[in-house]
């Protein structure tokens, strides 16, 4: 990922929600390593409104209601 973090800011963003979201969370189920995936892309884009949900959604799965309705908050703001 820091070998990407270079690249177009889209498209990294992009990849971090294809990744986390649609493989490692809908496909394996594997919730951590979704958020970790997601992280890196809201860390590069603090305010994109897709990794935000994406990440409230997970978070809410895994049981961290505060930090579900922190990322919520995050996107609601920028729509």
């Amino acid at each position: 990922m820091k070998y990407l973090d270079g690249s177009n800011a889209d498209k990294y963003v992009a990849f971090c929600h294809r990744a986390g979201y649609d493989f490692y969370f809908e496909q394996k189920n594997d919730a951590e390593t979704a958020l970790h995936f997601l992280q890196f892309g809201i860390d590069r884009q603090t305010e994109d409104i897709r990794l935000l949900d994406d990440a409230a959604e997970v978070c809410a799965a895994m049981g961290n209601k505060a930090k579900a309705a922190e990322m919520k908050a995050r996107a609601d703001a920028q729509r």
